[in-house]
């Protein structure tokens, strides 16, 4: 499936607002759960469940997952679930690249 130019951005959008002081690590445990569910409603549910959830072992974690849930439900909201899957999927990796582009700039200085 090819993204059009607004869920681009969108997939942009989620990216750049957790580029900082989030760990990626923490979407991509709902990015593998979203590839094994195709319905947004399921992932959605998911999303609001981990940051109350036993697996959250720190404040640092909890502030991750409720920061992820919040832009997830901002940018995801209303969209089909293969839009949202591919979206999300796009998301993680472009977070990727912006979290490596942060350590290189910050390791130039």
């Amino acid at each position: 499936m090819k993204l059009s130019k607004d869920e681009w951005k969108k997939a942009k959008t989620i990216a750049r607002a957790l580029a900082h002081d989030t760990d990626r690590n923490e979407l991509g445990k709902i990015v593998t759960y979203a590839r094994s569910t195709y319905n947004i409603k399921q992932i959605m549910a998911l999303v609001d469940a981990l940051p109350r959830s036993g697996y959250v072992r720190s404040k640092r974690t909890q502030g991750y997952l409720q920061k992820i849930a919040n832009v997830l439900h901002r940018k995801l909201k209303g969209l089909l679930d293969k839009q949202a899957r591919f979206i999300l999927g796009w998301s993680f990796r472009l977070l990727t690249t912006y979290q490596l582009k942060q350590i290189n700039f910050l390791s130039v200085k």
